[in-house]
């Protein structure tokens, strides 16, 4: 409940003209000196997307939002990830092309979902889950009650040597 507060307070912030869009922008991309907790950061990325999406911003600006996501990809949390993705591509809407010279140190595999979400939502869905795919290939799991060495790949229940081929 007090997010929700906070989140309202900073976009009301944005919004009037004492304070205005850049200013809050400016303070949600400096953050504190403090290190920072995933959430603090996944919060701030959501507040970045919500003022781009609601406010004219000049182009540096738009530029600045863009290092800071940017950077922001190669975090070890996966909401802090998601939420600069969903950034950047919130300012692909705005900077067209011009977003790909701040992505140049972007791994592979992050550009590959990048490029998906440019294209469209759509396309995103199936890269990650083609990503699953090749990350689960060779895993196996015990099949639960069952004695010996029965592994579960892919929903296959193999027989072991120690069942005699029965399972």
């Amino acid at each position: 409940r007090i997010k929700e507060i906070v989140d309202g307070a900073v976009l009301a912030m944005a919004d009037a003209n004492c304070f205005g869009a850049t200013q809050m922008i400016q303070g949600l991309i400096k953050g504190s000196k403090n290190k920072e907790s995933h959430k603090n950061l996944a919060s701030r990325l959501e507040l970045l997307k919500e003022i781009v999406n609601n406010h004219e911003l000049p182009k540096p600006l738009l530029n600045s939002i863009c290092t800071f996501a940017a950077k922001l990809l190669d975090h070890m949390n996966g909401d802090v990830r998601n939420g600069a993705i969903g950034l950047l591509v919130v300012l692909y809407r705005h900077l067209g092309n011009s977003i790909r010279s701040h992505l140049s140190n972007v791994r592979p595999a992050q550009m590959e979902i990048l490029e998906a979400e440019f294209e469209g939502g759509d396309s995103r869905k199936k890269v990650i889950q083609e990503a699953k795919v090749e990350t689960n290939i060779g895993k196996r799991s015990p099949v639960k009650g069952n004695k010996g060495n029965a592994m579960n790949t892919k929903g296959k229940i193999q027989a072991s040597p120690q069942s005699g081929g029965n399972v």
